[in-house]
């Protein structure tokens, strides 16, 4: 699998056992982006932010590589080529590196400034935010 060959050649016709294993790989993907989908029913608007962040890039990922895959069974010349699915978790994990960016420099601090803001509203006249 570490070979260059392994990811730059014409993969035979048959599927092999790595094509099944990114197979499953993504179908995984798929099912934590709809588990990550009940974010949607989540109150905290920050907590429901980040995890639609999560949410879509896994989606990302694992449509993509089931696109991929649906070109590796059918065996398309250029398409079924393995590099496809390291340039598709190439942008995966550069888009998760921003998320991971956004989560430790900016999202602690304007979630902590949110909910003290929500919590003191709740005490000023003509607020209707009393629960």
């Amino acid at each position: 699998m570490f070979n260059i060959n392994f990811w730059i050649e014409q993969p035979a016709v048959n599927l092999s056992l790595y094509d099944i294993m990114f197979f499953y790989f993504f179908i995984g993907f798929v099912g934590l982006a709809v588990i990550l989908a009940f974010s949607y029913f989540y109150k905290h608007p920050f907590v429901k932010g980040l995890l639609t962040r999560f949410r879509n890039v896994s989606l990302f990922l694992g449509i993509t590589g089931l696109i991929w895959f649906g070109f590796r069974y059918e065996n398309t010349p250029i398409f079924s080529l393995r590099y496809w699915v390291l340039i598709i978790m190439a942008v995966a994990l550069i888009w998760l590196t921003f998320i991971l960016k956004y989560l430790f420099m900016e999202y602690f601090e304007a979630k902590r400034e949110y909910d003290w803001k929500e919590q003191n509203s709740k005490y000023m006249p003509g607020s209707n935010k009393r629960r």
